[in-house]
């Protein structure tokens, strides 16, 4: 045996699991809000009052338990709940159990979403086609689910399912409403809405199906009293009064071809039942089983609507709320107001993280922009300026959606789907500052000496002399695409213009030229700057770097996930941090090498990435909002002006260590050498090699993947000519 692994197994022993480790991230509280996909309630037995479930795109499910004054998670066990969306939440009837419809399967709970599990092996890891529903009739549990264009009836819970006999013909169920039995005839009634070919109804728990009179593409089915209602796409709400057999279009006061989406029904003065109407863009009511209809949206500023629920809340309240892009809304007036109700709802999506001197500013999907001067402790709206001119300029679509935030001095700039938006006070008051061509989705901005520049969505860059308070428009030579990132560095800019690719411009952007052309199906997404080398994230050519200024590239990016998407960059010296579609990732050698410096919280869409004085903050899409972690962490060297040192031969003790399953090992080449970098067992085993390879002068990062390995001490050995250096580190599982 080799006289450096002469140890005995009594030096083992002295190693517990008391070793350090690292703190990961941590999540901050806010900010909240969200697109909230489906809604429902349930009566709350133990309290007497109601229970708010809200599903939510990419940030799992969540429960009210005060009317929607406070929210908290719920997706415990949930597979995949805080990264994959669920798309659809329904319950039946005096149902105390919960689905949720995911594209990864189906699932239930029956303790008010603190567990769920699968509902069928059937619909594992499928894309569920129809809305999964939960009928009580008598004293039978019935399901229906459908995967593509078949369609699966349960009547155990989901425990076994058989394929309906007769499905309508476009085996596509958008929506059912479940009609009681009529006391003559004792028959309980599924009325089904498909997709192109109208009502379908059964009166055997779903196994066979009739066609009604009412045809066309079905969105919403919805029943109260006597009365079924129908939403048809692109056309109107049509009636039934017969159990489905005939219908007649009520459409008084709806504008023409509105696509109404779903039904709600509250108490009125009068003893009966409104009915509430969602369409993608506008809520409507009826008072008379919707002969009249009128608007009931009033101050709704939240872009588009996904979902509709109503409850009681007391004997003399009832409540309206409407799930939407920007979280969830609720009037208990009818619709006459409506109050934001998302605290506690942390599911929005971050696309854009701005720091100034004092506080960060985070710009979302819908939500509009928060700040935080506690880093991230709390959160507040700072949307004022912003809000008006939304609502002015977009009226009811996109919602207060922010993509991009730059901090120049004292100035903020805020890029949105309405344009420029300028702040001198750390975001309490935006301007507008926009012109005729700068009234654009506004996705970049960089700055040089005296000139910041904006970049836009119609292959538009603009410049500002002003500090951003004016913006002219330089050459529109962008083939194609928005320019989705913008870097300044030594005289030249660069801008990521999406299908049209990479440009620069050594004029201020007066013009550019072309530097990298992408394939078919190829884009070029995010750009920046780590001296000397430009890096550009791409699409089928994943990450490139340049060292000549563009003039030609060199594909890197080793350690990132395959098909990875770079939506984010932050540089401090020579380590650059990604947000990436599969997580966050750090490369200490200009992006040749990478290490995923991730939790399992955030192995997700990480759309935006800011340094934080001594912290690293991201932005996820839904799976807890925003998330921070010292750099000290994850960068070897806490001083970052260590690493700039002269090169010498030297091997690094590996970070993290202890470590699971992956971790990362630094050396310095003082010299042209030939290196070598193998990792052995405690027996001096060699497990396998590194590096093998001549290797110029310079400092140098490679990841060790310890997956197929089982716990233990590990050794890894480095040789290069006559340096030798052995390090010790621990695989924990």
């Amino acid at each position: 045996m080799n006289k450096i692994f002469g140890l005995t197994f009594s030096i083992a022993l002295q190693i517990t699991f008391s070793l350090p480790t690292s703190a990961q991230w941590v999540q901050t509280n806010g900010p909240f809000g969200g697109t909230v996909t489906a809604m429902t309630t349930m009566p709350d037995t133990l309290t007497g009052g109601v229970d708010i479930f809200a599903a939510t795109h990419g940030g799992g499910v969540y429960l009210s338990t005060d009317n929607g004054a406070q929210w908290q998670p719920i997706y415990a066990d949930l597979q995949n709940a805080a990264v994959w969306r669920v798309i659809r939440f329904l319950k039946g009837v005096g149902a105390s159990t919960l689905y949720a419809e995911t594209n990864s399967g189906l699932y239930c709970t029956k303790d008010r979403g603190n567990t769920w599990k699968s509902v069928g092996g059937l619909f594992e890891n499928h894309d569920i086609g129809l809305a999964a529903i939960y009928i009580d009739t008598a004293q039978d549990t019935v399901l229906l689910a459908g995967i593509s264009a078949s369609l699966f009836v349960s009547t155990d819970a989901g425990i076994n399912w058989v394929s309906s006999t007769t499905p309508p013909p476009s085996g596509i169920i958008g929506t059912v409403v479940v009609r009681p039995a009529v006391k003559d005839s004792g028959i309980i009634r599924l009325i089904a809405g498909t997709a192109y070919s109208g009502i379908y109804i059964s009166t055997d728990n779903g196994m066979t199906w009739t066609p009604s009179t009412l045809k066309g593409d079905i969105v919403s089915v919805g029943a109260s009293d006597s009365v079924i209602y129908a939403g048809v796409y692109a056309d109107h709400i049509y009636r039934s009064t017969d159990e489905g057999k005939s219908w007649t279009a009520c459409c008084n006061g709806l504008p023409p071809a509105t696509d109404i989406r779903a039904f709600a029904f509250v108490p009125n003065a009068s003893g009966g039942s409104s009915v509430i109407a969602r369409s993608e863009s506008e809520i409507f009511l009826s008072s008379d089983n919707g002969d009249n209809w009128h608007t009931i949206k009033h101050n709704l500023w939240a872009g588009l609507f996904w979902s509709l629920t109503t409850a009681q809340l007391n004997a003399d309240t009832s409540a309206i709320f409407v799930g939407t892009e920007s979280g969830v809304f609720r009037s208990t007036n009818a619709g006459l107001t409506w109050d934001v109700v998302n605290q506690g709802l942390s599911a929005c999506i971050v696309t854009a993280l701005g720091v100034t001197r004092t506080s960060i500013l985070a710009g979302t999907y819908g939500n509009g922009i928060f700040r935080s001067s506690d880093q991230g402790s709390t959160w507040i709206p700072v949307n004022n300026g912003l809000d008006s001119a939304f609502i002015e300029s977009l009226q009811t679509y996109g919602g207060l959606t922010v993509n991009s935030i730059a901090s120049f001095g004292n100035t903020l700039l805020a890029g949105t789907l309405a344009g420029i938006f300028r702040s001198t006070d750390e975001g309490a008051t935006w301007t507008d500052v926009n012109n005729d061509w700068t009234r654009q989705q506004i996705w970049s901005f960089a700055k040089s000496d005296s000139t910041i520049f904006a970049g836009g969505s119609v292959f538009l860059a603009f410049r500002s002399t002003d500090d951003g308070i004016t913006w002219n428009c330089g050459e529109t030579s962008f083939s194609s695409g928005a320019v989705m990132a913008l870097t300044y560095e030594n005289g030249k800019l660069f801008a990521a213009a999406n299908e049209g690719g990479a440009f620069r411009s050594t004029d201020n952007g007066t013009s550019w030229t072309k530097v990298y052309s992408p394939g078919q199906s190829d884009y070029a997404y995010s750009l920046t700057y780590a001296s000397p080398y430009i890096l550009l994230g791409t699409g089928t050519q994943g990450l490139l770097r340049s060292s000549d200024d563009g003039e030609s590239w060199q594909r890197c990016g080793s350690g990132l996930p395959a098909d990875c998407d770079i939506y984010d960059f932050a540089v401090t010296g020579s380590d650059v941090f990604a947000g990436t579609s599969g997580g966050v990732f750090l490369s200490t050698d200009f992006g040749l090498h990478w290490s995923n410096v991730s939790s399992q919280e955030l192995n997700t869409e990480i759309i935006s990435i800011a340094i934080l004085g001594s912290d690293l903050v991201a932005g996820t899409e839904g799976a807890g909002v925003i998330w921070k972690r010292p750099l000290s962490e994850m960068i070897a060297f806490s001083n970052v002006s260590d690493r700039l040192l002269a090169f010498d031969f030297k091997l690094e003790q590996n970070y993290p260590n202890p470590f699971n399953p992956t971790t990362n090992i630094k050396y310095s080449i003082l010299k042209e050498s030939f290196v070598t970098i193998k990792v052995y067992d405690i027996l001096g085993k060699e497990i396998t090699t590194l590096v093998n390879e001549r290797k110029s002068a310079g400092n140098y990062s490679i990841n060790f993947d310890g997956s197929n390995l089982p716990s233990g001490i590990y050794f890894y050995r480095m040789q290069a000519g006559s340096f030798v250096s052995t390090k010790k580190f621990v695989l924990l599982k």
